[in-house]
């Protein structure tokens, strides 16, 4: 499966990682910033901290820990398909589940 640069058109999307600023549980970002970023009046400057290489680090690791405790065949994905987008923490497309990871900053 080849990769696809899954910054592109970021705005035109709402993804996995705005959920928390959405829901207003976001300590890093309020609604009214994310929103002025998709809509591309302010850019967004995030490249990453600390707690976003953690996740790199801890993802797999639940992921794999899901596919034994569970017996699933979870594999990260990436899909760009006209209207739908979407880069999962896990696809078991035998099973037609997809795992979404979401680790903690606390």
């Amino acid at each position: 499966m080849s990769k696809f640069d899954v910054t592109i058109d970021r705005h035109l999307y709402i993804g996995g990682s705005d959920c928390p600023t959405i829901l207003g549980v976001n300590p890093f970002k309020e609604r009214n910033q994310l929103l002025l970023e998709k809509a591309r009046v302010l850019k967004d400057n995030f490249s990453g901290n600390d707690f976003t290489e953690y996740g790199k680090i801890i993802e797999p690791k639940i992921r794999n820990y899901v596919n034994k405790k569970l017996g699933l065949k979870f594999k990260e994905t990436q899909t760009f398909d006209g209207p739908i987008r979407y880069n999962s923490d896990g696809d078991d497309r035998n099973n037609q589940i997809l795992l979404e990871i979401k680790s903690t900053s606390m």
